[in-house]
């Protein structure tokens, strides 16, 4: 009987061992792919239409500061016609460069894409990646808090999402925030990234 039970609890300790580490393991395969630029690895732990949709205001929100740094007031009709349609033309810049492969380059670079005005006279490359680059995880966990004083609540986790960070040795100043949602028991996939560099304007 006590060796039933051993084993019982040995097998609970293993399934709750693989329901809470699968964030993790699918992370870990993430970095891995992007390393090694494992374009089928990463189309299968990404959703793409979730991230595209979670970076256009964050890329319209820098494009319209590089407007606006650049030449503070549009100075003629062409311009202005420009400032106006520069959300339309980074939504339609995201569909065409948040893929697979961009992807991999933004967790390799931690540089999400350059976004340029539909009417410079010589835009910007989509992506600068300067090298194969060593992407590492940072700021990994569930998203929730474990202790919080004096609202007292000790376990208050959505073990459902979980939040981490991704950054490149070869370029340690930036870094992309990545959130991934549970599908199913096992199955996770990212939801959203965050670029930091974006709003800071870097």
């Amino acid at each position: 009987m006590r060796r039933i039970l051993i084993g019982v609890f040995a097998i609970v300790l293993v399934a709750i061992g693989v329901y809470l580490g699968g964030p993790y393991y699918t992370l870990w395969r993430l970095v891995q792919a992007a390393r090694a630029h494992d374009i089928r690895v990463v189309s299968q732990i990404v959703d793409f239409p979730s991230v595209r949709a979670s970076l256009k205001p964050q890329l319209t929100a820098a494009l319209q500061a590089q407007l606006e740094k650049q030449k503070p007031k549009p100075q003629n009709l062409l311009e202005q016609i420009g400032a106006a349609i520069a959300p339309v033309f980074v939504g339609n810049a995201v569909d065409t460069v948040i893929t697979p492969e961009g992807v991999a380059v933004m967790l390799r670079t931690g540089h999400a894409p350059n976004p340029t005005s539909p009417f410079a006279k010589a835009p910007a490359p989509a992506f600068e990646d300067s090298g194969v680059g060593d992407p590492k995880l940072v700021d990994m966990g569930y998203n929730g808090v474990l202790f919080d004083w004096p609202h007292k609540r000790v376990f208050d986790f959505d073990l459902d999402q979980f939040h981490a960070s991704i950054v490149s040795r070869s370029h340690p100043e930036a870094r992309v925030n990545i959130v991934l949602l549970r599908r199913g028991m096992l199955d996770w996939k990212v939801e959203a990234l965050d670029i930091p560099a974006l709003s800071s304007g870097a």
